[in-house]
């Protein structure tokens, strides 16, 4: 009985099409379905009936796959487990992240990991859509705030904290704020949608109504103005990192902090054992950031 066969027809039934199946093992769709005929040959059933618009399962076929999933489940297992007891990260490893992330976080982690890992090579998909990680391969996602699909593995890579920053310009035209009543006198440069920030001295909390001069829906762009002069703004730390590094941002109430807004994961494809080219970048990423972003 040819295993590898079997395991094309329980990648088939799993992914509901012959294209996607294909994508998944990295095979060309003739190769699957020959692979499916010579087992349905071999078996003397049809597993599966296809059309140019749809697959459908025969009985035979349900049955035969809830006997098989297992099997190619376990053995599927074994090699994960096997690939991660090998110590040397090599190939190709692909990495989804938001704009933000990419711009700032990502690259300063990279870094550190290809002088690490010489023989691994790294690509990246920067988007803010949402990425099927299976259909496209990828083999790590970073993103920002609850996971939906069950199915995935998540793990926290850092706490998301934002407070209000202004160009050193800004603050020597209207002043220092002292406190956060005095920030009804500030232009802000503000993000659709976030009228109000709540503000907390670990005594006390202020709500601080925001009147925005400029309205924009992008981080960047939003980060920007705010080195320009054009207001007060609420950023996140890891985005703000390298203006304040380099003197473009100062603090606007430093005694005054936002309360933490979620957190950072990595998400990975369910499996019980992640890869070592995975593994490693984790590691990498968690050792950057507890060093400190900004450096």
């Amino acid at each position: 009985m040819d295993l590898g066969a079997i395991a094309v027809f329980v990648k088939i039934v799993e992914a509901g099409s012959l294209s996607k199946a294909a994508r998944l093992l990295n095979m060309p769709k003739t190769t699957v379905s020959a692979k499916l005929a010579a087992l349905e040959k071999q078996l003397g059933v049809n597993l599966i009936h296809r059309t140019t618009r749809k697959l459908h399962v025969t009985e035979a076929g349900e049955k035969y796959f809830h006997h098989c999933a297992n099997a190619v489940r376990e053995v599927e297992l074994g090699n994960a487990a096997l690939e991660s007891s090998q110590s040397t990260p090599t190939g190709v490893l692909k990495i989804t992240a938001p704009v933000d992330i990419g711009h700032t976080v990502l690259p300063r982690v990279i870094r550190a990991y290809l002088a690490k890992y010489p023989d691994i090579t790294v690509e990246l998909v920067i988007s803010n859509q949402i990425v099927d990680l299976v259909e496209e391969g990828v083999d790590l996602a970073i993103r920002a705030g609850s996971l939906k699909d069950s199915s995935l593995i998540a793990k926290r890579f850092f706490d998301l904290h934002a407070n209000l920053w202004a160009s050193p310009a800004y603050v020597q035209r209207f002043g220092k704020f002292i406190h956060p009543k005095d920030l009804v006198k500030a232009a802000f440069v503000g993000r659709k949608g976030i009228d109000v920030l709540r503000l907390t001295n670990d005594k006390s909390e202020v709500d601080v109504l925001v009147v925005s001069r400029v309205l924009a829906d992008d981080l960047e762009t939003i980060k920007a103005l705010t080195i320009l002069g054009e207001g007060i703004s609420w950023l996140p730390d890891f985005l703000s990192a390298d203006a304040v590094e380099a003197g473009t941002l100062v603090p606007v109430l430093p005694q005054w902090k936002s309360k933490g807004i979620g957190a950072v994961y990595f998400v990975y494809a369910s499996q019980k054992y992640a890869s070592p080219k995975v593994r490693a970048f984790i590691q990498t990423a968690l050792d950057v950031v507890s060093s400190g972003m900004s450096k």
